[in-house]
């Protein structure tokens, strides 16, 4: 796991302890006093599984530049023109609210040259609102070398995202 992963998994745990270990953090303990460090590069999403489709409650400001495209304003359909890969993130997303486990992961924007601008993820569930799943995300870019300007406009225009890994993390003791 990246380094900067293990230290966001480690307040969102603090969060949750806080709050007798039994509770899931809620939105509004993504606080910039905890979780300042992650705030740029955090995503946090309303999901409606029914559709399917999320609502970006909030997106830091590095997330846009990540993706190329204003987040909240783009569908998932955009990101994953390929249905399996739209099931397959969407029950990924699924699977982090329902079972309540975070997720590590890493995928790609297919650039226009057919190299791929790689990101890490990590995903973990907050508490539900108003009856919708909740579920907050940092990413991290891991490219080897940098996405120039015109691989941009040709991910502004056709963005095609592949999912790579996608690892299962517990949160909570079965005892």
């Amino acid at each position: 796991m990246y380094q900067e992963f293990e230290g966001f998994l480690k307040v969102w745990q603090k969060v949750m302890n806080a709050k007798g270990g039994i509770s899931l953090p809620a939105r509004k303990d993504i606080t910039v006093r905890d979780f300042a460090e992650w705030l740029p590069s955090m995503l946090i999403v309303k999901w409606d599984f029914d559709v399917p489709e999320r609502e970006v409650v909030y997106a830091g400001s590095e997330i846009d530049e990540l993706f190329a495209l204003d987040v909240k304003s783009t569908s998932l359909q955009t990101y994953f023109p390929d249905a399996d890969e739209l099931k397959t993130h969407v029950e990924a997303a699924r699977h982090v609210v329902t079972e309540l486990v975070g997720q590590e992961g890493v995928s790609a924007l297919k650039l226009r040259d057919g190299r791929e601008a790689e990101y890490a993820h990590i995903r973990l569930p907050l508490a539900p609102e108003d009856g919708m799943p909740v579920m907050v995300s940092v990413f991290k870019s891991v490219n080897t070398e940098p996405v120039d300007e015109s691989d941009c406009q040709h991910i502004a225009t056709n963005p095609h995202i592949i999912t790579k890994r996608i690892d299962y993390i517990p949160l909570f003791d079965d005892e």
